[in-house]
C-alpha cells in the first residue's frame, strides 16, 4: 500500500513552501492553476523517499486563490492555496 501526505507550510507573497512525506522516490510535475482553471506555472520536480520540502517560487503571480495540482495518481497532490500582497 502507498502512503504519502502533503502538508503546505508556508504562503509568502513570493513563494510557497510545502512538505510531502512519500514511501518512494517519484519524478513527478507540478501544476499551478488559477482561479480560471488556466495553468500559469508548471515545474518538474523529484519527491525523494520520505519527508521533502518544496519552495515554488510565485512572485510574478497577482494575489488570489490556486491551486497547486501534481500529474501522476502516486502523488495525488490538490491543495488550494491563497496568494496576499
Amino acid at each position: 500500500m502507498s502512503e504519502k501526505s502533503v502538508f503546505i507550510s508556508y504562503i509568502f507573497p513570493t513563494a510557497i513552501i510545502f512538505s510531502i512525506t512519500s514511501n518512494k522516490n517519484i519524478n513527478t510535475t507540478l501544476f499551478i492553476i488559477d482561479a480560471t482553471g488556466r495553468i500559469v506555472k508548471k515545474l518538474e520536480q523529484k519527491i525523494n523517499l520520505g519527508n521533502n520540502s518544496i519552495q515554488i517560487d510565485v512572485n510574478n503571480l497577482p494575489s488570489g486563490q490556486y491551486i497547486i495540482r501534481s500529474s501522476d495518481d502516486y502523488t495525488n497532490i490538490n491543495k488550494k492555496f491563497t496568494i496576499f500582497k
